[in-house]
């Protein structure tokens, strides 16, 4: 079943589970391709200049449960015209590019995955992670690793380390 929801700050178009979008009077609006094969459609807001939303993240906003360390959303069975609810998800910039080299949608060569391995390889550094309120002092071969073992975003501690302060959890972070 088609469910709507109205569109923050665009209140005079919802947006539906099914991927359409309506306007005041309740017609389907008709959407454009981009270069890039996804449906966008323009929506103004008053006298506003028109500004272009992809459909899938308008969707993915209205319908998925937000997570807060995943930024971009995957069509699951890869056609990027199916902006179904059901066929959408919330993904990592590297699970995203995993799908699509798993499902074929994006050819990657031998080479490729050598260089890849290999810068990878190069980022990842050794930290230490300490946080005295809870008498914690470790370190660990990389920052995806710590941020498991503290149960927080690498983002969180990748902050930390730029800014050379404690994260908001309390952690201080720092090369090795």
């Amino acid at each position: 079943m088609e469910m709507w929801k109205r569109i923050t700050d665009y209140p005079n178009y919802e947006v539906s589970s099914l991927g359409n979008i309506r306007n005041s009077r309740g017609k389907i609006m008709k959407q454009r391709v981009t270069r890039r094969n996804y449906k966008e459609i323009g929506l103004r807001n008053g006298t506003d200049k028109q500004k272009f939303f992809l459909i899938h993240r308008l969707v993915a906003k209205y319908f998925l449960e937000e997570i807060e360390s995943k930024a971009y959303v995957n069509h699951k069975d890869g056609d990027t015209h199916n902006n179904n609810v059901n066929n959408l998800e919330w993904v990592t910039q590297s699970e995203n590019q995993l799908h699509a080299y798993k499902a074929g949608l994006q050819e990657v060569s031998d080479e490729q995955i050598e260089r890849l391995k290999m810068f990878a390889a190069a980022k990842r550094r050794p930290i230490r992670v300490v946080n005295e309120k809870i008498g914690m002092d470790r370190e660990f071969e990389s920052i995806a690793g710590a941020a498991k073992h503290v149960d927080c975003n690498e983002k969180t501690l990748r902050n930390s380390l730029k800014n050379r302060n404690k994260s908001r959890l309390g952690y201080e972070v720092t090369y090795l």
